[in-house]
């Protein structure tokens, strides 16, 4: 159908909706619309009467016929990376298939809705647009995330969504004979999950049973924004004219009076929605049919709160209509409730059933009536003045970001699609805070975003900035106490470590570990966010404390949250990673996967922790052999990550840097040294060039370099890598010197044999000091350790060189004794057996020797990181053997 029918199928849908059959005969015959056009108003009439339909977009069906299953060109067709398995669901523009992931990265069975009509109509492609640009932009656990999207080789678009395996929430109710309080909690999360979309300020329009499904393990999803309504077009690089097609779409039985006529909508539109979905989860009928059971009074006027004809006397967002019903929950007066004595008496004798009943006497009675009456009063006052703050605030900050993302509108700033993120919340940021002056602690908590925003992404020294003006806001005004001072002192203490002063860090965090013990005591979820913030400065000196810090943390978390919250799943990779540092691969891949399997929906796996996850899994994939399948696994995480957390952010920063090692595991050289050049210009732009993570990152373009020979050029990197000053941090120090060490080895191809002796020397004796150092395992005596194998085996390679053959036998063979951890198939003990046998074959021939050489050479010299003048000297050692 072309844009201009569309059109005017509306408007004679409209025109025509309200006369009886009889009129609309008529009227359709004066209109003069052809046969086609005439039967699809027709057919759309006929469906406004029937509330299960939509008036415009029709109701994706619960069934799809055999005989359409079976005729279905889309069944078994590829699109991008998925297979389409089987129909599900069909409507007037829309058809929906189960499908499964075909490329082999990983396994996962997905929704794939495509456009009815294909690529033939613009206003029906435009409507998918806005709703994948909708999906994209919701990121929250009860609805039903974006995965994928894309064009069909025909043309037509597709959206992959999360495939949620549930049943309307109303039917659930029913099958399940959840109790009423039940059911109000699940309600109370949908509420909450309208509530994000609005703050996108997105309208969903179609709120309903079939759009809430309730799963197998009692999550909520609310699904279906094919005809959501955007607030500010704008915001979104669209013209108003742009939604104009779906401005009527509804369904009548849940459509608010204002849509039914045609008036703008707003958020008030969704309430409207909810309340009927309200009445009929906990009576089984909707609003004007006489219910199944009769509800409690405070209920009956919390709906009609919510389904009140004039949008301004219902609730003021779908937050509040859920702390609404928090408040009935938990026995409080409820809003909806007219400010009475009888209903001040009610609330409290049915909240103090014991205390009224004990209360026998006239006088006592009415001294208690009095009491409770004017304290009611004052927190009835007092909720009335919290929710007109709620709704100033609420609409303060809307005004704030209508005009801070106007700044990425492409007709206010031409470029403003192609803004760079790091860009755009620098001026964000200061646009928000100058508007909130006059709102310091709105401003105060919103600095405190911020400050977590730029840690996320790495820029440390901004979110220092930005979290210190928020604590000393929010001290004064809350006191040392306060949850949002206790939030910011620990976001401070994990900056400080990140930015690597561990000691500041690790005393912010003490801090603030014992005043959340204090405050919340040892058994609260804000008490183990405090621990897990802890434990990785603590590692710095004590290996031991920090894991007893992340084991109490997770069983804070496994006790008092589901086992697939996504709390749990972070408190997991904490402890994978922690056993990864110390190089404790059984332990590390054991919590790994566990946490993997937490961060199992599509919408979880977008999380920036489980992007971080699946990368730090890889790094321990590649320290097992397992490269290949470590490279799948960081090239998802990298285009995640770019896409989510920026391109600019540390999480993408580390990301490049472990892809560009695995890409040497395989001998890819070149392309690392590409992924470790983009990772050292955004660790220089995030932590400046001293950063032990910039070093390394510096190392590995010297790395790769190396091994294609370009020694003069690799030098240079090296000298970047180990440049002064270190300060006095011993896990930065005890990495610059396993830097040194393979410095030496470029000194050496570049024919400074005397230099590389130096260099070597002196890096395997500051080694050799820090593993031995006494005190607490820590950081920095595993970086030692790590290290001064490797330096060990480069001295004993130049001495053999240097025919100082006796001295290299006795490191190499030190050497060996500390590799217990590597299995023997390791090419990095292939290369000190290989080294040793050189050593001894020098001094004197033996069968043993050359057996040894002969059987270390083939393992050495087929691992993609040998360096080659040592491997080609050692071919022609092995050659030269007497026969």
């Amino acid at each position: 159908m072309s844009t201009e029918s569309w059109d005017r199928l509306e408007e004679l849908s409209t025109q025509l909706r309200d006369l009886p059959d009889s009129a609309r005969t008529a009227a359709l015959d004066a209109a003069g619309v052809d046969a086609s056009l005439r039967a699809e108003v027709e057919t759309l009439l006929r469906a406004s009467t029937d509330d299960t339909r939509l008036s415009i977009e029709r109701l994706v069906q619960d069934e799809v016929s055999s005989e359409e299953r079976d005729t279905d060109s889309w069944l078994g067709q590829r699109l991008g990376p998925w297979r389409v398995a089987r129909a599900i669901g069909r409507g007037g523009m829309g058809v929906v298939y189960a499908a499964a992931r075909c490329d082999g990265a990983f396994d996962l069975e997905v929704a794939v809705k495509l456009l009815q009509s294909g690529a033939r109509n613009p206003s029906a492609v435009e409507r998918f647009r806005i709703e994948r640009q909708v999906l994209a932009a919701l990121k929250h656990p009860c609805i039903a995330g974006l995965v994928d999207g894309g064009f069909a080789p025909d043309g037509t678009p597709y959206l992959v969504m999360e495939l949620v395996d549930g049943v309307p929430i109303v039917r659930w109710a029913t099958d399940s004979g959840a109790p009423a309080a039940d059911r109000l909690r699940l309600f109370r999360r949908v509420c909450d999950a309208v509530q994000h979309a609005h703050r996108a300020l997105v309208v969903h329009r179609d709120i309903k049973p079939s759009n809430i499904l309730v799963t197998r393990d009692g999550d909520v999803k609310l699904m279906d924004f094919g005809i959501a309504k955007l607030l500010e077009p704008s915001t979104w690089g669209l013209r108003e004219t742009d939604t104009r097609v779906e401005m009527r779409a509804l369904t009548p039985a849940y459509a608010a009076p204002e849509q039914v006529r045609g008036d703008p909508v707003t958020t008030a539109t969704d309430v409207y929605a909810l309340g009927v979905l309200l009445h009929e989860l906990l009576t089984g009928v909707r609003p004007g049919h006489t219910p199944a059971t009769t509800l409690a009074r405070d209920l009956d006027r919390i709906i009609g709160k919510a389904i009140a004809d004039d949008p301004d006397r219902r609730y003021a967002s779908a937050g509040q209509l859920g702390e609404e019903i928090a408040r009935y929950l938990e026995g409080r007066p409820v809003l909806a409730q007219p400010d009475t004595l009888g209903y001040r008496v009610r609330t409290f004798v049915r909240r103090n059933p014991v205390a009224v009943g004990l209360a026998t006497t006239i006088v006592v009675s009415l001294a208690v009536f009095a009491a409770i009456s004017a304290w009611q009063a004052r927190v009835l006052a007092e909720q009335r003045r919290v929710a007109q703050h709620e709704r100033d605030t609420a609409n303060h900050v809307v005004g704030v970001l209508v005009d801070l993302f106007q700044t990425t509108n492409p007709s206010v700033r031409p470029d403003g699609h192609r803004m760079a993120l790091g860009e755009f919340l620098a001026g964000a940021q200061v646009r928000a805070l100058d508007s909130l002056r006059d709102a310091p602690e709105v401003r105060a908590r919103l600095q405190y975003v911020f400050g977590r925003i730029h840690l996320t992404r790495g820029a440390y020294a901004d979110a220092r900035r930005s979290l210190e003006d928020a604590g000393t806001s929010l001290r004064a005004a809350g006191g040392t106490d306060s949850p949002e001072t206790l939030d910011v002192l620990v976001a401070l203490g994990e900056t400080w470590h990140h930015a690597g002063d561990s000691a500041r860090a690790t005393a912010l965090l003490e801090e603030a570990l014992t005043r959340h013990r204090t405050a919340y005591g040892d058994r609260d979820l804000r008490t183990a966010a405090a621990l897990q913030a802890l434990a990785p400065a603590v590692a710095t000196t004590d290996f031991v404390r920090s894991r007893a810090l992340l084991v109490e943390s997770l069983e804070i978390r496994r006790a008092l949250l589901p086992a697939t919250d996504r709390l749990v799943g972070e408190a997991l990779a904490s402890l994978a990673a922690h056993h990864h540092r110390r190089g404790e691969a059984d332990q590390a891949r054991r919590y790994y996967t566990d946490a993997l399997a937490v961060f199992r929906t599509p919408a979880l796996r977008r999380h920036p922790t489980a992007i971080s996850l699946r990368g730090d899994h890889a790094t321990l994939l590649d320290s097992l052999g397992a490269h290949d399948e470590a490279a799948a696994l960081q090239a998802e995480a990298l285009e995640l990550g770019r896409s989510i957390v920026g391109r600019e952010s540390l999480v993408v920063a580390n990301l490049l840097n472990n892809s560009g090692v695995t890409l040497q595991w395989l001998g890819r050289h070149r392309e690392a040294e590409a992924h470790y050049r983009e990772s050292f210009e955004i660790h220089r732009g995030l932590l400046g060039d001293g950063h032990l993570r910039t070093r390394n990152v510096a190392r590995g373009i010297g790395r790769a370099l190396t091994m294609q020979r370009r020694h003069a050029e690799a030098l240079n990197w090296f000298d970047r890598a180990i440049a002064d000053p270190l300060g006095d941090d011993e896990e930065l120090r005890a990495g610059v010197w396993g830097m040194r060490a393979q410095r030496a080895r470029v000194l050496s191809a570049l024919d400074r044999p005397g230099d590389a002796v130096s260099e070597a020397s002196r890096a395997v004796g500051a080694l050799s000091r820090m593993a031995a150092a006494p005190g607490a395992d820590n950081t920095a005596r595993v970086s030692a350790r790590a290290a001064l194998g490797t330096a060990r085996v480069t001295l004993g390679h130049l001495l053999v060189n240097a025919d100082r053959t006796t001295d290299a036998e006795a490191l190499i063979v030190d050497a060996l004794t500390g590799m217990t951890g590597l299995d023997a198939s390791h090419p990095r003990r292939a290369e000190a057996e290989c080294e040793l046998a050189r050593a001894r074959l020098a001094r004197q021939s033996t069968d043993v020797e050359w057996a040894r050489l002969a059987a270390c050479l083939p393992r050495y010299s087929a691992w993609p990181l040998a360096e080659q003048d040592a491997v080609e000297a050692l071919a022609r050692l092995h050659a030269a053997r007497p026969r």
